[in-house]
Parts: C-alpha cells; structure tokens; sequence
C-alpha cells in the first residue's frame, strides 16, 4: 500500500493476507491506510520487548512513525469525509433500494441546471441576429 510506503515486493510490512483484511474491514482510503499502520506498529511493538543492539531503538521509532501515521491518516480521514461518488447500480433491486433510501442526502445537480446561453457557445444564425 502506497500511503504506509509498503511498496516493496521483496521486503513486505504486511502481506497480502493482512491487506485483505483491511479492505474488508474498511471501505475509505484513509481508513485503510490507518488500520495498515496500526497493524505496522503493531508489528514493531512485539520487537521493542526485545533488545539486540541498535534493534530495539530501530523498533521503537519504527512503532513511533506508525502509530503517528496512523493518527495522521484517521484526521484525514475524518477531515476528508467518507463520501463517495455512485455511479449507477449493479442490479435493478440495488438502484431501486438507493432510489427508495429517505436517509440519503439530496443531490447537488439538477435537472437543466446549467441551461443557459452562457454556458454554450453562440450558434451562428444567433450571432448574425446580434441576440
């Protein structure tokens, strides 16, 4: 996952196995990208009890990162909103239960909204007629 920096093959934070997980627990980007770090940080906390060296150390910045990272993407997640565009149904039952949901916000488009002689450009006969 692009957002934690999880982008090399050879030396994987979480595999495809956690992935899965996450994007069946969380449908927002950013949420996503939240669980992926906690569980990062997650990964790196059970390290800190050990100490080998520099690995310790290496380990309890390595948690820090994640764990603010984390917080990081749950602000943007709040401070963006969950909204996403709808495109259409995958079934008529679906598109008709979403044309049924009273709880759904009213849409900012309308039918003929942007009907206007200014919104298009003039067609000839209307620049001969000077209108």
């Amino acid at each position: 996952m692009v957002l934690v920096g999880d982008t090399d093959l050879s030396d994987q934070l979480l595999d495809d196995d956690a992935y899965t997980m996450i994007i069946a627990q969380e449908s927002y980007l950013y949420g996503r990208a939240a669980l992926a770090c906690d569980a990062i940080a997650g990964k790196y906390a059970r390290h800190m009890r050990k100490r080998v060296g520099q690995l310790w150390r290496f380990a309890g910045q390595q948690y820090e990162h994640y764990r603010d990272l984390a917080q990081y993407y749950r602000l943007e997640s709040a401070r963006r909103g969950r909204g996403a565009p709808w495109a259409g149904g995958q079934s008529i039952i679906d598109i008709n239960a979403r044309r049924n949901d009273t709880d759904k916000p009213d849409s900012y488009f309308t039918l003929g909204m942007m009907d206007s002689r200014f919104a298009t450009p003039l067609r000839n006969e209307e620049l001969d007629n000077g209108s």
